[in-house]
């Protein structure tokens, strides 16, 4: 009798991710790639039918129509040197550029979805490079009404306030929008009204603040709020006493 277990048998076929998909799916793989890794694909005429088919835009002033297009990524299929027009005149966006044979009927198509899978690294790594930005208002004067001692909540004092807010606002740099970014003006005014309610505790105003900011705007990242007294009630020679807090937001 054989002692031998029946042992599974190692599987050492290629990992479907891998695996070279059918002609006659390409289209709509096509399409699930442009949505997943944001692409617009721009062809010229010339091409054969199959690229014109799954293209956004086809002929006329392709480069043009850069600017009326929202996703950072853009598959130029065609002439080189209309490629590299766009990327010397749209810095905020990446543009590839297929190597299509014209003489292979289905050649043009997998070189179109293999581009997009393969040569374009995941679309949330380009977005935590290119979208973060820093809106900052630094040293904001105030002059209110905060401490432990009571006194202190009556006479008041100069406060000096910096804040800092990380935040996905790219959009900006192309449309020149307001709607876009985070408006100083609102910043400025949200901390004025928390600065003017009376708190013991800095880091209470400074906790207000950072609510109020993620409250009234989106795409924010993070926020650090620095309060700084000026001339605190206490015993040696300094500029002033800060407390700064930051918050992260996922």
């Amino acid at each position: 009798m054989s002692n031998k277990k029946n042992l599974p048998v190692p599987d050492f076929g290629i990992i479907d991710e891998f695996k070279e998909p059918d002609y006659k799916d390409l289209p709509k793989l096509i399409q699930e790639l442009k949505k997943e890794k944001g692409f617009t694909i721009l062809a010229e005429s010339f091409l054969p039918e199959e690229v014109l088919n799954v293209a956004d835009y086809v002929d006329g002033e392709l480069v043009d129509r850069v600017a009326e297009i929202k996703s950072p990524n853009i598959l130029y299929c065609g002439e080189n040197i209309q490629a590299e027009v766009i990327k010397d005149e749209y810095e905020d966006k990446n543009v590839f550029v297929p190597e299509i044979p014209l003489e292979d009927a289905d050649k043009p198509l997998k070189e179109i979805y293999y581009t997009m899978k393969y040569e374009f690294p995941e679309i949330d790594d380009i977005h935590e490079e290119m979208n973060t930005a820093k809106i900052i208002l630094e040293d904001v004067k105030i002059y209110a009404y905060h401490g432990v001692l009571e006194e202190e909540r009556k006479m008041g004092t100069y406060y000096l306030v910096t804040v800092e807010i990380e935040a996905d606002i790219w959009r900006a740099t192309r449309t020149d929008e307001i709607e876009e970014t985070i408006s100083y003006a609102e910043v400025n005014d949200i901390i004025h009204r928390e600065m003017a309610i009376p708190s013991k505790l800095l880091e209470r105003v400074a906790g207000r603040i950072i609510n109020k900011l993620h409250n009234a705007f989106e795409y924010i990242e993070s926020i650090s709020v620095k309060i700084t007294k000026c001339n605190p009630p206490m015993k040696g020679e300094m500029k002033g006493a800060s407390v700064q807090l930051k918050k992260y937001f996922y």
